[in-house]
């Protein structure tokens, strides 16, 4: 896995982490809903009696459950991202790949803030980036 590509998962995570809270949006919603009423007659001994919204609060309670797992894992994540970030030596490759990778800002809005032209943070992005993948590569044949 290249410097990117490890940098980059805790934007996924995060992602996945607003995509299981619309669904657990979605199903507080339904089980907040009322059902209609069937009033044919059931003679199904093996038919679920339980009402519908039981369904939707155990779907709720899963989602939750999953939900602070992701958030704890993205906690550990964001962590360990922010320890190698900041073993850089240089304090603007360390400033790029923080607002870039874990305050998911734009281009223009790191340009912005560190009083830099886009084109020179694309280079400064570009340089700590390579300087990360050398001291990932380090690390990988030192675990070895």
């Amino acid at each position: 896995m290249n410097a990117k590509e490890y940098l980059s998962k805790a934007r996924r995570l995060d992602v996945q982490i607003k995509f299981d809270l619309r669904e657990l949006e979605h199903w507080r919603d339904l089980s907040a809903s009322i059902s209609g009423c069937n009033f044919a007659p059931h003679y199904n001994a093996s038919r679920n009696i339980d009402p519908p919204f039981v369904k939707c609060i155990d779907k709720i309670v899963d989602l939750e459950e999953k939900i602070q797992k992701e958030i704890n894992s993205l906690i550990l994540l964001k962590t360990e991202i922010l320890e190698k970030i900041h073993s850089l030596e240089n304090v603007d490759h360390q400033s790029v790949l923080e607002l870039r990778y874990l305050s998911y800002q734009t281009w223009e809005q790191i340009a912005e803030e560190l009083h830099y032209s886009i084109r020179w943070i694309y280079k400064l992005h570009g340089k700590a980036l390579q300087e990360l993948e050398e001291k990932m590569e380090v690390e990988e044949v030192g675990t070895l």
